[in-house]
């Protein structure tokens, strides 16, 4: 049975928006109905056991940044 993207969007806990983009870009699979995506949820389940990694990425430490040069 198919899931409409606002329960798998509940489900994963993203936007409705955010979830419809991932759709588009193919990152999970999903099957466009008269401009709805419509997803199974065995799909849902692949997507949650991927690694994922959360906010921006690290950004390489530069030498001496953060640190406070103190005379005396």
């Amino acid at each position: 049975m198919l899931i409409t993207t606002a329960e798998a969007a509940e489900r994963l806990g993203l936007s409705q928006r955010w979830l419809r983009k991932m759709c588009a870009d193919g990152r999970i699979e999903a099957q466009l109905v008269s401009h709805v995506y419509l997803i199974n949820p065995a799909s849902l389940d692949a997507f949650e056991k991927e690694e994922r990694k959360r906010g921006r990425p690290a950004q390489p430490a530069e030498a001496g940044k953060g640190e406070h040069n103190v005379q005396g």
